[in-house]
């Protein structure tokens, strides 16, 4: 079974409200952008015209694909870039631990389903592209992963590095990685699938972390033809645009600050700073760490002669990618949506038609067994995600009427005996008042107490229980996020094995972006 929700119910969980203006249509999100997110058509008009390095292009994902082992079914996709007549549809993710959050993976699948369909659609060949940002620097965002522990609570494992600061593409498979991948599988011991996760997984020392990572979602997503690229391959193509952003840095910051202005008229949070963003960073600082650019006109000349040695900043790399990669479109998650509404500007200043801003599918798993274990406490997967529904006020529903009669009745019956004394001791000493009020306080809270433990019992006769309950809140939102933003790649492919990424494919609409309940049981989806 799938169910469905807007994104409009999950605001208290996650999403924003430009997005769900956007999946629906309504306000002003969609006037940020020249093209709505299904035209297919518009975004070929508008891309075909790009001066695009398609040789060069393909011969440095060539090399990088040899590099990574790609399967030939990439390699033969990338080839095809070369071609006047392909196109792709992209999308990217920072290098997540054991492939970072689920929704990474899904944003892949819409990429890859969403190519199939536009290639029948227009008549054109259309490749999945997977951006790997491998130059961000904020170790602290790719370092863990989670997973659910025995007792039901959400665990963390993680790693560290000596050269934090730096760029992910310096971060090697080190001792400290292996120590935290043994750790996180041991962690799943006894789940169904860990052995087959655990290979299509396995991390090598002295491997690069973001090779490791593009070599992982190269071979998962194998029969689809996932071209997997990273920024640093793209540089070198790129040096004349990047000497552009540089000359025009200050019209940028002018163009920031107006679509700023814009949003907020509009009555949208900009996502991204003007005064922090549109700029390069320079590379090849000691120590390798990325170092702002304060004044990109006096580097616009070094810029276009040494193009390895810059990167673009959040608002600008996606401009830098669409300029050098033939793409129709970019799949996207809310906070992407939010801070490519900013963008507009910069890509028509820049001489480089922004492709379709097309919303990531979004799913919440659960097995048959879940679904049937929340049900017995009269709850579901759509209730726990629509109303946050605390464990306590569920299983408290489930106290029988003669329960709720007795000790509601205790209640009053505690309550009314202590009332004649409030006035009496007051009147003996002022300071009793107080005294009363806890010594009554004390009286409900072991009341209370003894209620729970009842209740607790009663359950436990059902074959029910708090901690049963919180355990499969845990599993719908963990840490009080949607599913897909806490658990990764790996926990899923643990519990539910590598047919789940083939099912992804099917479910669902495309063009339709609700999230998605999907319940899923012995190697399929129950669609």
């Amino acid at each position: 079974m799938i169910e469905t929700l807007s994104w409009r119910e999950l605001l208290h969980v996650g999403g924003n409200g430009f997005q769900v203006d956007y999946l629906e249509g309504v306000g002003d999100a969609r006037s940020f952008f020249d093209l709505c997110p299904d035209d297919a058509e518009g975004a070929l008009a508008a891309r075909a015209g790009g001066a695009y390095p398609r040789a060069a292009l393909a011969e440095a994902l060539r090399r990088y694909l040899e590099g990574i082992d790609a399967p030939d079914a990439a390699r033969e996709a990338a080839r095809a870039l070369a071609e006047g007549d392909t196109y792709g549809v992209i999308t990217g993710q920072q290098a997540g631990f054991l492939g970072g959050p689920a929704y990474t993976a899904y944003k892949i699948a819409t990429a890859i389903r969403l190519a199939a369909s536009w290639q029948e659609r227009l008549g054109v060949r259309v490749v999945p592209l997977f951006w790997l940002a491998s130059e961000d620097h904020d170790l602290q965002e790719i370092n863990h992963a989670y997973y659910q522990q025995s007792d039901g609570e959400v665990g963390r494992v993680g790693f560290g590095w000596e050269g934090e600061g730096r760029p992910v593409a310096d971060l090697p498979v080190s001792a400290d990685v292996l120590r935290a991948w043994e750790a996180y599988w041991e962690a799943l011991r006894g789940t169904p699938h860990r052995d087959a996760a655990m290979g299509a997984l396995a991390a090598r020392e002295g491997e690069g972390y973001a090779a490791w990572q593009a070599r992982v979602w190269s071979e998962l997503f194998a029969p689809w033809g996932l071209v997997v690229v990273e920024p640093w391959v793209l540089r070198p193509l790129a040096g004349e645009l990047m000497a552009a952003m540089a000359a025009r840095e200050p019209e940028i910051h002018a163009r920031l600050q107006d679509v700023a202005a814009r949003v907020e008229v509009a009555g949208y949070q900009p996502a991204l700073d003007p005064a922090a963003n549109g700029g390069l960073f320079r590379l090849d600082e000691p120590g390798g760490r990325r170092v702002r650019v304060e004044h990109g006109p006096a580097v616009a000349d070094e810029v276009a002669r040494y193009p390895e040695r810059f990167s673009a900043d959040a608002a600008l790399r996606p401009i830098l990618a669409d300029g050098i990669l033939p793409a129709l479109a970019s799949v996207l998650g809310p906070g992407e949506l939010a801070y490519q509404a900013m963008l507009g500007p910069l890509y028509e200043l820049l001489g480089v038609a922004q492709p379709v801003a097309y919303p990531r599918q979004s799913y919440t798993l659960v097995t048959a067994e879940e679904a049937g274990r929340l049900a017995a406490y009269g709850t579901s997967a759509r209730e726990l995600l629509a109303a946050g529904q605390d464990p306590s006020d569920a299983t408290d529903s489930l106290a029988t009427a003669e329960h709720r009669q007795l000790f509601g009745r205790a209640r009053e019956l505690v309550e009314q005996a202590y009332a004649p004394l409030r006035d009496y001791v007051a009147a003996q000493d002022p300071n009793l008042a107080k005294t009363w009020e806890s010594t009554l306080g004390s009286a409900l809270r072991a009341l209370e107490k003894l209620d729970d433990r009842a209740l607790k019992a009663a359950l436990s006769q059902r074959g029910l229980s708090k901690g049963e309950l919180r355990a499969l809140r845990n599993l719908i939102l963990p840490r009080e996020r949607l599913q897909e933003r806490v658990y990764p790649l790996a926990w899923h492919l643990a519990r539910h094995g590598p047919g789940w990424l083939d099912a992804m494919m099917g479910w669902g609409e495309l063009g339709t972006w609700d999230h998605r309940i999907v319940t899923w049981e012995d190697g399929h989806a129950d669609v």
